[in-house]
């Protein structure tokens, strides 16, 4: 499966989420605008983690709903687990899962990126930083 998270697919994602879901609405992930808002968190986090837009191609998100914030709950609860897949520019919805959650669980957001996003990432946090070489024992350039 690989449908277009775009609002001309509301009905097919909201369908595939039901399906999935059952009767489960508490906890599960059951509309289009859960799924749409996904898409978005994780784009903004792309954005601030430097990951420039011609790298984004392939990310994949893992994101699975907290579970029950009281300790009264005794037993796991039903949720949905979606995975969202990133095209050249838009974002699509690649499986839905029905899980289990166990109460005060935290939701679990995993973002897997490629090898040049990685990249990204990796120099826009060390970007102009680097080390003492009196410490390393050896000789380190920085540019």
């Amino acid at each position: 499966m690989k449908i277009n998270i775009h609002t001309k697919n509301t009905d097919k994602i909201e369908h595939v989420l039901e399906k999935v879901n059952g009767r489960a609405l508490e906890w599960a992930i059951t509309t289009f605008e859960e799924v749409n808002e996904l898409a978005e968190r994780a784009e903004a986090v792309l954005d601030s983690k430097g990951v420039l837009k011609k790298n984004r191609h392939g990310t994949q998100l893992r994101f699975t709903p907290a579970g029950p914030d009281s300790a009264s709950y005794k037993y796991n609860v039903k949720t949905t687990e979606v995975v969202l897949v990133r095209g050249g520019k838009d974002w699509f919805l690649k499986s839905v899962a029905s899980e289990e959650a166990s109460p005060k669980q935290k939701e679990n957001f995993m973002m897997n990126v490629s090898y040049f996003a990685y990249k990204d990432v990796y120099n826009q946090a060390f970007d102009c930083i680097g080390r003492f070489p009196e410490q390393s024992g050896e000789t380190v350039y920085v540019v």
